[in-house]
């Protein structure tokens, strides 16, 4: 998924020297035989002479996908709810099932599940195994005790888009989505029988009702991973944008993963460039202000054309949570006060490029609370504000 290779650069770039030591450290011996060992004290292993149904159909599998990796099944001791999770050795697939889990799967669905378990060692080991080591690294920092929300919710949106990138390969393998959306709600509901189109209907049903954001910790919510293998199934062009907003959703201030806080970090420092390409806003204290959100900070050298002044994308600052518009809105409202002899052109500045980054409707009501206006006031400013920045610009520069 997208998601994946953008967190995987992120994690190159800004944690150089982490991705290094889990790039030379993948997976030691001493991890390789706990695992080996773990699963003997906890599963009962099942013989390939007397499991030869499961056998077959893995071998099968692992055939298709092209995986030299021997596999072997286990039956997890410890009962629990109906799954299957792959336990990763290097080179090795080692499937545990949990619960009665193949008494309640027809064949067609046993081979979804076990095509989703192998698809877990493809995500691990394709990529020169970059998307292991971001799982590493991901895991230590979620377990650190100093970690952050943006650690946290970077983890968690790695594996709901990890479970839809198995997902997607289970339905490849089966050349139809059917059996494997049959199998995720036979997991989720422990019903015996399953009718894979009335349930992509009411997947369609719920996204066509209103906006919808997953809020799973480490898998996607049934609904959404049967309308992610619709979509794929449907236009493998457009699907992966489709799944990015059901998945993640709107942006959220208190829990930016670290995608969004690199996106959000452009824009305003878009932001801050459009309040101070003016020549007459690049005053002392305005460039003082700037520099305390980035240190590099030196404004745009020259006007930007209409096109330089479109948002990066459609409605980008009105995506998130009203605290992040908020955010935007007190950052408009910083330049227009922190410096005092600007008067009201700041503030006309401020306006015009609210309204161009619709922002407005968060600006305006600040605007009037934190400054003590009325509202007749800055309306008369808004309708003036073209005046207000031209007389600004003509006693900065008298040719202009």
């Amino acid at each position: 998924m997208p998601y994946h290779s953008q967190v995987c650069e992120y994690l190159k770039t800004a944690e150089a020297e982490v991705w290094q030591w889990y790039a030379s450290n993948r997976f030691r011996d001493d991890q390789s035989a706990a695992t080996r060992f773990d699963l003997l004290k906890t599963c009962y292993r099942l013989d390939r002479d007397s499991a030869t149904d499961v056998y077959k159909i893995v071998d099968t599998l692992a055939e298709k996908l092209s995986l030299a990796a021997p596999v072997t099944v286990y039956q997890s001791q410890h009962p629990q709810a109906i799954n299957a999770s792959l336990a990763y050795l290097p080179n090795e697939a080692h499937i545990v099932l949990h619960g009665p889990i193949l008494d309640r799967l027809a064949p067609s669905e046993q081979e979804a599940l076990f095509a989703h378990e192998l698809g877990h060692l493809i995500f691990l080991e394709s990529w020169d195994g970059e998307c292991l080591i971001a799982s590493q690294i991901l895991e230590a920092m979620t377990l650190d005790l100093a970690s952050d929300p943006s650690h946290i919710e970077t983890t968690r949106l790695f594996s709901l888009y990890t479970e839809i990138f198995c997902d997607r390969i289970a339905m490849q393998i089966m050349d139809d989505p059917a059996p494997m959306i049959q199998t995720l709600v036979k997991l989720e509901t422990g019903t015996e029988s399953v009718d894979a189109q009335a349930y992509r209907k009411q997947a369609a049903e719920i996204l066509q009702s209103g906006p919808v954001e997953s809020t799973g910790i480490s898998h996607p919510e049934c609904y959404l991973r049967a309308a992610a293998l619709d979509a794929w199934d449907a236009d493998e062009s457009t699907a992966a944008a489709k799944i990015q907003d059901w998945i993640a959703g709107p942006p959220q201030l208190e829990s930016l993963d670290f995608i969004s806080q690199q996106h959000q970090t452009l824009l305003t420092r878009q932001l801050i460039d459009a309040l101070l390409t003016p020549k007459w806003m690049q005053t002392e204290p305005l460039i003082g202000h700037a520099r305390l959100f980035f240190s590099d900070y030196h404004p745009p050298a020259k006007n930007p054309s209409p096109s330089d002044q479109d948002t990066p994308q459609e409605n980008a600052y009105r995506r998130g949570d009203t605290k992040l518009q908020e955010y935007f809105g007190f950052i408009l409202l910083d330049f227009v006060t922190a410096d005092p002899e600007l008067e009201e052109a700041s503030l006309a500045l401020a306006l015009d490029i609210a309204m161009r980054f619709q922002l407005q409707e968060t600006f305006e009501p600040l605007a009037i609370r934190e400054l003590r206006l009325r509202k007749q006031q800055l309306k008369q400013i808004k309708e003036n504000r073209q005046a207000l920045i031209k007389a600004a610009s003509t006693s900065e520069d008298p040719t202009a």
